[in-house]
């Protein structure tokens, strides 16, 4: 067992411990539509900066200043800071009316620089989970329900193209690029539509879109991060297990269980330095508690315990540790707190206009 691996099973342990928990999990995205906070990110590069849409676009929350500043982007649902920390990749459902239209996606980039706004698509159906490839040449996405593959645009180029198939990706959960962005890994679920087809990890080579290898069985993955170890992918899966496969000899290992039915979500930063939990209470379901570990040395550097009414949900790390923001999909006041390590401050961002 490598070092990584090792100081990996230490963490989780001490997760365990600490966790006395009691619902399923459940998908890493925020709803298609909100009515508070729709999604949020940390700029790679700038350590105080964060990223946050909702109804009315794109918010810059800079955590020297007291408030956010706001760039329109009509009912902007998710977005992603590419790995340069130049630009933002932002979904929108531009013609969505009081929410009772089908989302018809559109997805743009936005120029931190310039402080411009460059379509790179719009779609007839919903698409969402925007990531960028880590070395920045691509800008991916996943489809709405009922197509198959993750989309993948070269910005250098402009061209389109899918990876995955109708067999082995036809209801995406969440997918992951490797550290040479060589590989897109895939997890798949196919849950009554048309009859089983596949649950579990896919292997994709970006160059020329080829399958690699798939995981044996069947298995529900809700999160998936390529590790250091080569050949390795860790995983979450959605009876709350922390595992690893190695896909090269093909061995499906539990990394360490995490007992419980409280578990409403847990994922991995990106870098996947960090494992994020937000927890509800089953009794009361608008208390939300909001965990993050270090994975290598398995200190909790933050802990939330929230009892009113503000049903948080959404959290993300920046790229050092020392700002964690967090918010609500759901509540109306549409606000993001943002917690510093070092102070155990908090300071607080109303994104309304």
């Amino acid at each position: 067992m490598s070092i990584g691996i090792l100081k990996f099973k230490l963490a989780l342990t001490a997760f365990i411990l600490m966790l006395l928990l009691n619902t399923s999990l459940v998908s890493a995205q925020p709803d298609t539509i909100c009515t508070g906070i729709c999604d949020l990110a940390s700029s790679p590069t700038v350590e105080n900066l964060f990223g946050a849409v909702n109804e009315f676009g794109l918010w810059l929350i800079n955590t020297n200043e007291s408030e956010a500043q706001f760039f329109s982007h009509e009912n902007a649902i998710n977005l992603s800071f590419d790995p340069s920390g130049k630009y933002v990749a932002v979904i929108s459902c531009p013609n969505l009316a009081i929410r009772t239209s089908p989302c018809k996606g559109s997805l743009s980039l936005f120029d931190l620089q310039e402080q411009t706004w460059r379509e790179l698509g719009s779609y007839d159906s919903a698409i969402e989970n925007v990531k960028f490839s880590p070395d920045g040449k691509y800008v991916a996405f996943q489809n709405g329900f009922g197509k198959s593959g993750v989309q993948l645009i070269d910005l250098t180029t402009g061209d389109t193209f899918t990876v995955g198939d109708q067999r082995l990706t036809n209801m995406i959960i969440e997918y992951t690029f490797n550290p040479q962005s060589t590989l897109i890994a895939i997890s798949n679920g196919d849950i009554g539509y048309g009859g089983h087809v596949f649950w579990g990890l896919s292997i994709w080579k970006i160059s020329d879109q080829s399958f690699q290898v798939k995981t044996r069985g069947s298995l529900l993955a809700a999160d998936l991060t390529f590790t250091e170890t080569e050949n390795n992918i860790a995983f979450v899966k959605y009876n709350a297990e922390l595992y690893s496969w190695n896909y090269y000899k093909g061995i499906v290992s539990s990394v360490d269980d995490i007992v419980g039915d409280n578990l409403n979500r847990i994922r991995f930063s990106y870098p996947p330095t960090y494992l994020l939990a937000t927890l509800s209470d089953g009794r009361l379901p608008m208390d939300r508690m909001l965990y993050v570990w270090d994975v290598q040395s398995g200190e909790q550097i933050f802990v939330l315990d929230r009892t009113d009414d503000s049903f948080t949900n959404l959290i993300s790390i920046n790229s050092t540790g020392e700002f964690i923001a967090y918010g609500s999909t759901v509540t109306e006041g549409k606000i993001v707190e943002v917690w510093e390590r070092a102070t155990g401050t908090t300071s607080q961002y109303t994104l309304s206009q």
